[in-house]
């Protein structure tokens, strides 16, 4: 953190621009509080503060960046939030049940992203 020239501390942290970034995400996905917890730290402790857990731990904070990147992915591929809400809480035969709940296990959002890249390259 850096004071500003107004004396008010400024949040220009990485862990910040994650934190605040992949909360948008999370709200432009329609992904609840709890269930972007469970996105960010799938196999650790219950989480009550995603933004406390992009801050602390360095896998919550990786996965919020990798939560991005998906976005950025599936937007290309829907064009629309709406198209993207959908495209995670339907069936996908490639991934072996709804993205959404895939995002929330071990290695979902790894998978997710291999898969989204595989379909962007085929373009």
């Amino acid at each position: 953190m850096q004071d500003s020239p107004d004396g008010t501390t400024a949040d220009t942290t990485d862990q910040a621009l994650a934190r605040k970034a992949g909360r948008r995400v999370a709200q432009r996905l329609g992904i609840g509080e709890r269930d972007f917890c469970r996105i960010l730290i799938p196999s650790g402790p219950a989480c009550d503060d995603p933004a406390a857990a992009v801050e602390r731990d360095a896998v919550a904070f990786g996965n919020a960046l990798d939560l991005i990147r998906l976005y950025r992915l599936l937007d290309n591929l829907t064009r629309s939030d709406e198209a993207a809400r959908a495209w995670l809480r339907n069936d996908n035969l490639a991934l072996g049940g709804r993205p959404f709940d895939r995002l929330q296990q071990v290695g979902g959002l790894a998978d997710i992203l291999s898969y989204l890249n595989a379909r962007q390259g085929g373009r």
